[in-house]
């Protein structure tokens, strides 16, 4: 058997909160972290390439 606390005719809800900005974008960047991974290891590789590239006197 259950009880509760409250009076019978009164019902009370609560509003959610918004989110901080902080935890969006922490779900965000948790969300595409393998995309990011992914860009973030292109751009390196890029860019390494380019330095090679550049240290042969290829470009």
């Amino acid at each position: 058997m259950s009880t509760t606390l409250d009076k019978p005719g009164e019902r009370t809800t609560s509003s959610p909160s918004s989110p901080s900005f902080g935890t969006l974008a922490r779900v965000v960047l948790r969300l595409h972290r393998g995309a990011l991974l992914t860009w973030v290891a292109v751009v390196v590789l890029a860019g390494a390439g380019l330095v090679w590239l550049r240290w042969v006197g290829g470009l």
